[in-house]
């Protein structure tokens, strides 16, 4: 997924994280850094300091995210588990933040078509339910909470609001869900006025869909690569979206990638020859270790002992700022470099 962010000068007491074509995992991810910056909930996270630092001087007052999504409640897709956690998590009376989803929204939502939708699935069930018990829990803008999470559907961001070179806001046009279940469109609703929604910050998420590489169009099927196993020809691989669509949380990606690493190491035995042309070294030079060939073509490369080397230094006690902090990370690629070589 690409992301692109405008943003003015005074980061960012209010943000609108759009994503005109369906809420999704990272949207979410954003949401909830947030959040958890203006409460001090970094600290205990591998955030480097330097960036928690600046984020929490900004937030520590209180931030408004609103999540906004074109399409209606029932096209959502929010992995459940990660919603649920950080709703749960906002019902904590430490937290600072509370989570709301506009009841009226869900209902312009649930039309016909949807409930079939909703009915014929059994994760988006499980997801109506939530969103249900999430409309029902916390008012909209609660003057109880420093910051607030809000979740907006059938809205279409469509011009940024700038004062002087400032941005201040967000102008959506609301939408209306037509067509049969599976199959619905979302277009504008001329009935209902623009809705601005304030903010210093917008983060667009946008490119579900690859576009093919050169010479491997035979290859490429709706936006991703025919693949048995992560292998789709010669030495080409592929992993993540591009291989199994626009599906997934971070945690999958961990399960993807091991499939292609297999696959890859099941093929090792069968490039018997180096190719000249694509190497740059003679084909002579087939026995030559992985390490050598980096070598012979000047590539920079650390080891794994020079991971181990970085890793201690992150992991060391005397760098973390909280007992429960699980690394301080080294944050400039001349330090790694050094550190990697020691």
């Amino acid at each position: 997924m690409r992301f692109r962010a405008l943003q003015n000068k005074a980061l960012p007491r209010t943000a609108s994280l759009a994503s005109p074509s369906s809420t999704s995992h990272p949207a979410l991810l954003l949401s909830r850094v947030l959040l958890k910056s203006a409460n001090g909930g970094l600290l205990y996270t591998d955030a480097p300091t330097p960036a928690i630092t600046a984020l929490h001087e900004r937030t520590q007052s209180g931030v408004a995210v609103n999540v906004v999504a074109r399409r209606g409640i029932g096209q959502l897709k929010f992995g459940i588990k990660e919603l649920r956690e950080i709703w749960k998590e906002s019902l904590q009376p430490d937290k600072g933040y509370s989570v709301a989803i506009d009841s009226a929204d869900v209902e312009r939502g649930m039309n016909e078509a949807t409930s079939e939708e909703v009915s014929n699935s059994r994760p988006k069930t499980r997801l109506m339910k939530l969103y249900n018990e999430i409309a029902a829990a916390a008012p909209l803008n609660d003057p109880s909470s420093k910051s607030q999470l809000q979740i907006k559907s059938l809205l279409n961001p469509v011009a940024y609001l700038l004062s002087g070179d400032a941005l201040v806001g967000v102008r959506c046009r609301p939408q209306v869900l037509t067509g049969p279940a599976d199959n619905q469109l979302c277009t504008d609703d001329t009935a209902q006025p623009a809705v601005d929604l304030p903010a210093d910050l917008v983060v667009l998420s946008l490119g579900y869909v690859s576009e093919p590489l050169h010479g491997m169009e035979p290859h490429y099927i709706k936006g991703g690569y025919a693949h048995e196993g992560g292998f789709v020809s010669d030495n080409v691989f592929v992993s993540g979206w591009v291989k199994r669509g626009a599906t997934g949380i971070v945690g999958t990606n961990i399960a993807c990638a091991k499939d292609t690493v297999r696959s890859v190491l099941a093929r090792v035995e069968e490039f018997e020859e180096i190719e000249e042309q694509s190497r740059g070294v003679d084909a002579t030079a087939s026995e030559l270790s992985f390490q050598d060939l980096l070598a012979q073509k000047g590539v920079e490369f650390t080891t794994w002992e020079g991971w181990e080397k970085i890793d201690a230094v992150e992991t060391n006690k005397d760098r973390l700022r909280t007992e429960g902090q699980p690394r301080e990370k080294v944050t400039y690629l001349e330090e790694l470099i050094e550190i990697a070589k020691a």
